[in-house]
């Protein structure tokens, strides 16, 4: 993402130079930007949903099936079931202590996320005021 953004400013800086008070100067530096955002959501209908997702989803079919083709096995392959495994325990330590009340004391420390959060946010807005 940042070489596109660094790719933009430079095709910005270039065009700045076109000779005459044309409109292509300003306007092709910003129908460029679209180029990337159009590749990436023709490409999203090929993509597989994330394995984790899915087993969290309690699809585990589903989550077995793009696991085993991620890696390149079968789906009854030792290896394959090594990686669910160790994703449903991963699955299973993140729900401990799962509130939905973002000021809960608890072991994912949300009150510290959403503090820092609120911290952020009201520091930059006060740059822009």
């Amino acid at each position: 993402m940042a070489d596109n953004t660094r790719f933009v400013g430079w095709l910005e800086f270039g065009f700045y130079f076109v000779p005459g008070n044309n409109e292509v100067s300003w306007r092709f530096p910003i129908a460029f930007q679209a180029i990337f955002p159009i590749a990436v959501l023709c490409m999203m209908p090929f993509l597989v949903e994330s394995p984790r997702w899915l087993l969290a989803k309690d699809r585990l079919a589903e989550g077995r099936k793009v696991l085993a083709r991620l890696e390149n096995q079968t789906e009854d392959s030792e290896l394959v079931n090594t990686r669910m495994q160790a994703i449903m325990n991963s699955i299973y330590v993140e729900r401990q202590g799962h509130t939905r009340n973002p000021f809960a004391k608890t072991p994912n420390r949300y009150l510290n996320r959403t503090l820092l959060a609120v911290g952020v946010n009201v520091s930059t807005s006060s740059h822009y005021s």
